[in-house]
């Protein structure tokens, strides 16, 4: 009974493995075009740094929801406009450039596509780096050159099932 124990454990962990693997979202350039998953790298490679906009005029905040979907967010649009050719910013460090949000759900977006001033991808949890992710409590959109505060939601349940 132990043996077969030890072959079946192996053989379920591998099939974990393979659906982390499988899960492929679009990744964004900082020009707001989708790169296939297939074809981007799993590093900030052709990702141009960001720079935060610690000088823009900071406005009124938006009624617009950054939800974290596993290693990906999702805008929820709130109000009656659809924002295009934005910057949002994760944490004041983690930029991208987003060519539409439009008004209610959108559709998730990779975490990988968000860089910092070195060039560095947002950190995430991996299969066997569980630790190397980095809450997100912060989320702003630079329109106009003007800074906008969004709401982050924080959810117990953001971790992939």
């Amino acid at each position: 009974m132990k043996r077969f124990a030890l072959l079946i454990v192996p053989a379920l962990l591998l099939t974990g493995c393979q659906y982390v693997d499988e899960l492929k979202l679009p990744v964004l350039t900082t020009e707001g075009k989708t790169i296939e998953p297939e074809t981007a790298a799993d590093t900030a490679t052709g990702l141009a740094p960001q720079y935060y906009p610690a000088e823009a005029e900071t406005a009124e905040p938006l009624d617009v929801e950054i939800v974290r979907v596993g290693n990906a967010i999702r805008f929820d649009n709130r109000t009656i406009n659809e924002y295009r050719d934005v910057e949002i910013w994760l944490n004041q460090q983690y930029g991208a450039h987003i060519d539409h949000i439009a008004i209610g759900h959108n559709q998730p977006i990779s975490l990988k596509s968000f860089v910092n001033q070195y060039g560095e991808i947002y950190p995430v949890a991996r299969f066997l780096a569980p630790d190397a992710d980095q809450a997100l409590v912060l989320g702003d959109m630079l329109k106009d050159g003007k800074i906008h505060k969004l709401t982050v939601r924080l959810r117990n349940d953001w971790r992939r099932p």
